[in-house]
């Protein structure tokens, strides 16, 4: 499913963030986290992101924008991660920016109002994390639980 996609909230800037590869000291723990939730990732680097493999350079700008919230229990992520794991199981987390509004989200899973705003959007630098192949997955933190989703997208960093 593709749903219409403008980058969200373009009137506020973009702020670059650090990549961490620390998760606890965002205050959330993977340990216990489970795969649930909804999302999708739209745009990378300005094009539609596929499920083929990602090649990047080490030396741009990590730019991701997408949707993610948790329809079960009709809530929207306190915090959310796009995560790399390396193939020596190495975590890399790129904090996101939260709450965009998703009109076309809402509309096309016919959804309360509350869960409007579940857009997100990255943008960090690559340049600590070493070359070679990441499976890419999102970490959402919600209250008392952590979820992530993983959809066999592949970025090779080089």
């Amino acid at each position: 499913m593709i749903l219409d996609f403008n980058l969200p909230n373009q009137q506020v800037p973009l702020l670059t963030l650090p990549i961490i590869t620390d998760f606890s000291s965002q205050g959330m723990n993977l340990k216990g986290s489970r795969m649930a939730g909804d999302f999708n990732i739209e745009e990378r680097y300005g094009g539609i992101f596929d499920t083929t493999i990602q090649v990047i350079s080490k030396h741009s700008l990590l730019k991701i924008a997408g949707w993610a919230l948790d329809r079960d229990q009709s809530r929207l992520p306190l915090s959310l991660a796009v995560r790399f794991t390396a193939v020596d199981k190495k975590d890399y987390f790129a904090p996101t920016q939260i709450g965009s509004p998703r009109p076309d989200v809402l509309s096309h899973f016919s959804l309360e109002r509350k869960l409007l705003y579940s857009g997100f959007q990255s943008q960090s630098s690559l340049q600590i994390i070493p070359e070679g192949e990441y499976l890419v997955t999102l970490v959402m933190n919600f209250k008392n639980s952590v979820y992530t989703y993983d959809n066999s997208r592949v970025h090779s960093i080089q």
